[in-house]
């Protein structure tokens, strides 16, 4: 069983004055502390892997994914971390500060794991809250799924193919998600909503963890901030089956702000 640490939307910065996250660090507790808590939490457990589906800093410098990847280093005890980048991340600077090299392209790649191939894709826009794949990027990935791999394909991005919330969309190639299903895809991993969300897409399943930072939720009309902070984690067993679980880090629900 290979198990999974899913955190996304963490929105790290080395200082949060000046920017809208001011709202969140008038809470008790800095979101850096819960992201260390809960680093310290996936270290002390079995997991294989951990994987970060975008939204890494909140709109920040070199300097803030340097110091994401300084956390990772310090409390990750050395596992396997896969990053995908979303809307609020700004490729130039996670180039520089995470990687240590120059470049502005999209952040695309593959990782074999355990038996399994874990595609990482890039469906953020710089400043735009909707998703996309390229049309190049499509052909990419349609590349690596030409073959099955071993156990299998995990998928991992930013922006859900579908989702409950109301508040951005995901443009998809034309029959991008019947092709996926014609593959050896089983789970799409992603973030973006701020709200677990659990949805079969056919053949695979798409897997939306609950939020690191802040929790989002749609209410009528209202789009509705809240203090809830999670992780999720995903088991892969040998029949086939697929598990997530969330792991809250603050009481569920208490509203802090509405649009």
């Amino acid at each position: 069983m290979l198990k999974i640490a899913h955190l996304s939307d963490i929105h790290l910065r080395c200082k949060y004055s000046g920017t809208y996250m001011d709202e969140i660090i008038r809470q008790r507790t800095m979101p850096t502390d819960y992201f260390i808590t809960a680093l310290k939490e996936i270290s002390n457990a079995d997991y294989d892997l951990i994987v970060l589906t975008g939204d890494l800093v909140h709109e920040g410098s070199a300097q803030d994914y340097a110091y994401l990847k300084e956390l990772l280093d310090t409390y990750a005890c050395g596992k396997p971390v896969l990053p995908a980048l979303g809307n609020h991340d700004f490729k130039k600077s996670f180039y520089e500060g995470f990687c240590q090299r120059t470049s502005d392209k999209p952040v695309y790649y593959v990782k074999y794991i355990h038996d399994y191939r874990f595609i990482v894709l890039d469906t953020s826009i710089e400043g735009e809250g909707d998703g996309y794949i390229s049309d190049e990027q499509e052909k990419w990935l349609f590349r690596q799924l030409a073959s099955p791999y071993k156990k299998g394909t995990v998928l991992l991005g930013h922006h859900p193919f579908k989702s409950e919330q109301s508040w951005f969309q995901t443009k998809l190639p034309e029959n991008f998600i019947e092709k996926l299903q014609k593959t050896d895809v089983i789970a799409y991993l992603c973030g973006h909503a701020h709200f677990q969300e659990s949805r079969k897409l056919g053949t695979f399943i798409q897997l939306t963890s609950e939020a690191f930072n802040y929790g989002v939720e749609t209410r009528k009309q209202e789009v509705v901030y809240t203090e809830t902070k999670g992780y999720c984690t995903c088991w892969l067993k040998e029949d086939g089956d697929i598990v997530s679980h969330m792991h809250v880090l603050t009481p569920y629900n208490p509203v802090f702000y509405t649009l």
